[in-house]
């Protein structure tokens, strides 16, 4: 059954996403070792900050949130700066300067949520929502 939660969640995260798979497939990226410490101090802050309330704790999260995010921006502004430069409108380059304005002027996929089946007025936003209510609606 988890196999089929899988497989479901998959197909709607292809059926959203399959128009921009082709450049931004890289999702996960490796961030460098400064930034993996950085994310580590901060979970144990704010761990130490949520059992303890202390003020001097919550500056100390916030910190380290605004570190984190500073350097994870200009990381992901450096990478994309590179995937530009590396672009080009030749064959060499597989015409991927042509490739990437096509896939940028498309408008957005837009998937509504759908409603659950419980009877209520709820709706499921989330993909794995999404496959939770397919994997229900399936085993029906």
């Amino acid at each position: 059954m988890r196999k089929r939660h899988v497989i479901l969640e998959a197909s709607i995260e292809q059926s959203e996403n399959g128009v921009f798979k082709f450049f931004f497939l890289r999702k996960a990226r490796f961030y460098p070792k400064e930034i993996r410490k950085l994310v580590k101090e901060k979970r144990v802050a704010r761990h130490r900050w949520q059992n303890t309330r202390d003020p001097a704790d919550k500056a100390k999260f916030n910190r380290l949130c605004k570190e984190t995010k500073k350097l994870i921006a200009e990381v992901n502004n450096k990478s994309f700066e590179d995937l530009l430069y590396s672009l080009g409108p030749t064959k060499d380059t597989n015409y991927s300067l042509w490739k990437m304005s096509k896939i940028k002027k498309r408008p957005p996929v837009y998937t509504p949520p759908l409603r659950d089946n419980t009877g209520t007025s709820t709706f499921t936003r989330s993909d794995s929502e999404k496959a939770d209510l397919f994997e229900q609606i399936s085993t029906l």
